[in-house]
C-alpha cells in the first residue's frame, strides 16, 4: 500500500543517511520541525546507541481511527561488531492533499 511505502521510504532514508529521501514522505509541518540538522543529530544518536540499520521488516498495522499506525521491526548492528539489536519503529500516516504523508514517527 502507499502508506507502507511511506514507512519503508523513511527507514531507507535512515539506513542510507539521506534526508532528501525522508523529506519526500513527511507532512510539511514535520519537514520544518525535523530539519536536515535534526536528522543528522538523530542519525548520530542512533549510531551511538544502536549502531546502523542492517535490516527492517514490516510487522503490521494497529487499529486506529482515521490515521494508519504502522509498525516495523528494525535490526541494528554496531560498527565493527557482530552484535545485533532489534527495536520497533512506528509511523503515523495520514492522507494529505491526496497523498499519504508521515505525520509522526519514532523508534521505540
Amino acid at each position: 500500500s502507499a502508506a507502507l511505502q511511506c514507512g519503508d521510504t523513511m527507514l531507507r532514508a535512515f539506513q542510507k543517511k539521506n534526508y532528501e529521501l525522508l523529506k519526500e514522505v513527511l507532512v510539511e509541518d514535520l519537514q520544518k520541525e525535523f530539519s536536515s540538522e535534526t536528522f543528522a543529530q538523530s542519525l548520530r544518536q542512533l549510531q551511538k546507541t544502536l549502531g546502523t540499520i542492517r535490516s527492517f521488516e514490516y510487522w503490521g498495522e494497529l487499529k486506529t481511527p482515521v490515521l494508519k499506525t504502522l509498525v516495523w521491526k528494525v535490526c541494528f548492528r554496531s560498527d565493527g561488531s557482530v552484535i545485533e539489536q532489534e527495536v520497533l519503529f512506528r509511523a503515523l500516516i495520514a492522507p494529505v492533499d491526496g497523498k499519504n504523508r508521515v505525520i509522526s514517527f519514532g523508534f521505540l
